[in-house]
């Protein structure tokens, strides 16, 4: 799968807890490129007249219509996302890149552990997993 540079549209935003906020994307130019759980985007945002640029992963399953990060209030960019993102709200984003996938190393009964943001692709990982074989 290759990267792509578009531009997203935020489609829903959900605060999961008090510093965790779940935001979904859609693409503005028609449908998202294909992606495989576990893999990341980087999301492009502007602060103080600063380009800046974060690497997330995402929280959707390839099966769903929608991208999905889920980003925990810590650090320069998150801080941003948190306080600005809004629905409507539009951001760049280049991806879907890397190699944390269990489509690389498949096995029949998968083990997953993390822990802090380390979930975030575990989460992707176990919904598609369900997805493609509800009896794992």
């Amino acid at each position: 799968m290759s990267s792509t540079s578009l531009t997203l549209t935020c489609i829903a935003r959900r605060a999961d807890t008090h510093d965790v906020t779940s935001w979904q994307f859609a693409s503005l130019t028609g449908d998202l490129p294909a992606v495989l759980a576990g893999q990341c985007i980087t999301l492009h945002t502007e602060i103080d007249g600063k380009l800046q640029c974060r690497a997330y992963t995402l929280s959707s399953s390839p099966q769903d219509a929608c991208w999905q990060v889920t980003i925990k209030d810590v650090g320069l960019v998150s801080h941003h996302l948190h306080q600005s993102l809004q629905v409507g709200g539009e951001i760049r984003a280049d991806g879907p890149f890397g190699d944390f996938h269990l489509t690389a190393l498949p096995c029949e009964r998968p083990l997953l552990l993390s822990a802090g943001s380390g979930i975030t692709p575990m989460w992707a990982m176990l919904r598609d997993e369900l997805a493609r074989r509800p009896e794992a």
